[in-house]
């Protein structure tokens, strides 16, 4: 069940990129006159933009209606709901592995910006250390504690203090 809602949560991601590529596609044909010109630099801008935006925007979504509403996207569509404080609700998205999307959109970002190294190595400690190494001690952690595993705790709502329930 968990699997399925985080699985419906990606694809509404994938929608919302394909609907982003999709316009700024058209955009950048009707601009360069159904490709008869080369897009002005304004254009490619806007074009960028449009996609960049996508990753944020879905991850701000899913935060808002995680703090507001208990659930994400695809937990609330599978009758799910996280337990727990509003801010250890939007710390379990922060921490939970669909988040490296929003990770690897900053470090491109910090990239693209040119960031200074610092920064960089910020976004990859956070990206890598936080995420990844974190999560899977915090899961072998769990396996070896064994409570938290048999009832159903994962390593994001460990360390969230969260647990997802039944909505009611």
């Amino acid at each position: 069940m968990r699997l399925l809602a985080v699985a419906i949560d990606a694809a509404s991601l994938l929608l919302l990129l394909l609907g982003g590529l999709a316009v700024a596609f058209v955009w950048l044909l009707i601009r360069s006159s159904a490709g008869r010109y080369d897009a002005e630099t304004g254009d490619t801008l806007i074009a960028a933009s449009l996609i960049g935006a996508i990753v944020p925007a879905w991850t701000a979504w899913q935060g808002a209606r995680l703090y507001r509403l208990g659930a994400t996207f695809g937990q609330a569509r599978l009758g799910l709901a996280v337990e727990g404080a509003r801010w250890a609700r939007t710390l379990r998205l922060l921490v939970h592995p669909i988040s490296l999307l929003l990770w690897g959109w900053v470090l491109i970002t910090l990239l693209l910006a040119g960031a200074p190294f610092i920064w960089l190595l910020v976004a990859v400690v956070n990206a890598t250390v936080v995420i990844t190494l974190f999560w899977v001690g915090a899961l072998l952690v769990s396996v070896a504690r064994g409570s938290e595993w048999r009832h159903g705790r994962l390593p994001h709502d460990w360390l969230a203090r969260t647990r997802l329930v039944r909505s009611s």
